[in-house]
């Protein structure tokens, strides 16, 4: 009887619905396994819309062109607003800009450098509050950043961003 009894679990475990079920098995444990490394699904260049491709001189064009008309179309009456482009010995151009107070007598200079990702035009209301108490102000955009040349909102070294303001200072003073 015991012999018949192990017969038969013997003859249960090799059926056909059992290796059904055990591959079954099987090839879902693979697939769970596998799904995560199926790849990226191609598209093709028909499906694909053409993307827009702006140069990086395009793009510094551009907000060159909004930072001179910010400085042009500012019609504050207590102060004098001016701009100019400088050229740096890499051969990019970095825009400077100037607030020179009207009605007051000039008590000294403040050069004003922003932070990362901004431009000086931010520090107008400053650089008026500044020009009511006699201070004339100037303001220099960091390569890649306001009306300057350069891949928008990047700085390859600090270094030379402080070379453009040594130059931007040196430009100013002959200009004072």
């Amino acid at each position: 009887m015991a012999r018949e009894a192990f017969m038969l679990k013997e003859s249960a475990l090799l059926s056909l619905r059992a290796l059904k079920s055990l591959l079954t098995m099987i090839c879902a444990v693979a697939m769970l396994l596998l799904l995560p490394f199926r790849g990226r699904r191609r598209v093709f260049p028909a499906e694909k819309p053409p993307a827009k491709v702006v140069s990086r001189k395009s793009a510094a064009v551009a907000r060159r062109e909004l930072a001179i008309r910010r400085v042009v179309e500012d019609d504050d009456q207590r102060c004098l607003r001016d701009y100019w482009l400088l050229g740096t010995r890499r051969g990019d151009t970095i825009f400077t800009q100037c607030w020179t107070p009207v009605s007051t007598d000039i008590r000294g200079l403040v050069l004003i450098m922003h932070g990362l990702n901004e431009h000086s035009g931010r520090y107008s209301g400053f650089a008026k509050q500044l020009n009511a108490n006699g201070y004339k102000v100037y303001g220099m955009d960091w390569i890649g950043h306001g009306g300057s040349d350069g891949l928008h909102a990047y700085v390859h070294s600090l270094d030379d961003a402080v070379s453009d303001m040594v130059c931007s200072i040196t430009c100013n003073s002959s200009v004072v």
